[in-house]
């Protein structure tokens, strides 16, 4: 039995094209794993994570605070 795959975008066709490489290499023995890191930086951040801290720190910098 097969399984059809039609990714309906350009994010899914990356997706499903390195699921289907560490599928790969998982069957030639090696091991894998996929990692999808996702709201690593956006809007919705605070200055708690690392990089709208650091931004932060640049934009009082450059007004002189």
């Amino acid at each position: 039995m097969f399984a059809v795959i039609a990714p309906v975008n350009a994010s899914a066709s990356s997706k499903t094209t390195a699921d289907l490489a560490i599928g790969n290499l998982i069957q030639e023995g090696l091991h894998g794993v996929c990692l999808r890191a996702f709201t690593s930086v956006g809007t919705a951040q605070d200055e708690d994570a690392i990089l709208p801290f650091l931004v932060a720190q640049v934009a009082r910098i450059e007004a002189g605070q």
